[in-house]
């Protein structure tokens, strides 16, 4: 990183938002330029004002309100991109598959009768965990 490149970085330090090698390389540069010293601090200073300026206080049923509708709102479930939604589709099969290998070839039960949960061939009358 060059030494101009650190200069763009006041922002992003002022509201913590560097880690790993740019934060110690930031840090380092910052404790020899006394421009960049100014300019964290001034940034940080008008980050605490926006800060302020925009925060609301809640009204004092919201807390009631939420504990009530807890028990009716239901989560979303976890929004999935196609392509791993195809591939989660098709891995029940595959491990049908390896569990079919398993069990014909006598490694699986010993050779007693089996049944399917989870994708998974298990002895029957086993528990699960």
């Amino acid at each position: 990183m060059t030494r101009a490149d650190l200069h763009t970085l006041t922002g992003a330090y002022a509201v913590n938002a560097l880690s790993g090698r740019e934060l110690t390389d930031f840090e380092r540069h910052l404790a020899v330029c006394d421009a960049c010293r100014q300019e964290v601090r001034e940034l940080r200073e008008t980050a605490a004002k926006l800060a302020v300026a925009t925060s609301l206080t809640p009204p004092p049923t919201m807390k009631d309100d939420v504990l009530r509708r807890i028990a009716t709102v239901r989560q979303e479930p976890p929004r999935v991109a196609a392509r791993e939604a195809r591939e989660s589709t098709r891995a029940p099969a595959a491990h049908r598959a390896a569990g079919d290998e398993l069990r014909a070839g006598g490694l699986c039960g010993g050779g007693r009768r089996m049944r399917r949960g989870r994708g998974v061939a298990v002895p029957a009358g086993v528990r699960r965990a």
